[in-house]
């Protein structure tokens, strides 16, 4: 399958009332890392032969890669309970086909419980800025619950 990027977002979201363009993508587990770097280009990439094989993990769990010559720290950011992450396609009213859709909407691809972030050579922490954003899950849940 090939695909392009420049289409795809990665965003959280509470799924409760969404649905997907099939129960099979709402059920399929994937890997999702989120890279310091904008890519120019789509098509498929053989990320298990140059990615995946340089993810190393060291006896307190702290992640380090290399993603084309660049070292990189990583860390695994777990979704909380009641939400999910997701990869969605966003459709313009030009690639809808079906008449009903509106302008704008999401098809998810892809959903998670988890994923990678990664930074460029220095470690990861709780301060960065996707583990403080999930933090905001709880708070908007005190507030708005």
């Amino acid at each position: 399958m090939s695909t392009d990027w420049d289409s795809y977002k990665s965003s959280l979201l509470n799924l409760e009332g969404f649905t997907s363009s099939s129960d099979a993508a709402a059920d399929k587990q994937t890997e999702l890392h989120q890279l310091p770097c904008k890519i120019d280009g789509s098509g498929e990439v053989p990320v298990d032969r140059y990615f995946y094989t340089s993810i190393n993990a060291n006896a307190d769990n702290e992640l380090t890669a290399v993603f084309r010559g660049r070292p990189l720290k990583g860390a695994v950011v777990n979704i909380p309970d009641g939400y999910t992450a997701a990869v969605a396609e966003i459709k313009t009213a030009d690639e809808n086909t079906d008449s009903t859709s509106d302008d704008g909407s999401l098809k998810i691809q892809q959903c998670l419980d988890k994923f990678t972030y990664w930074k460029l050579s220095w470690p990861t922490n709780e301060h960065d800025l996707i583990p403080r954003s999930i933090k905001w899950f709880k708070v908007a849940e005190a507030l708005h619950g």
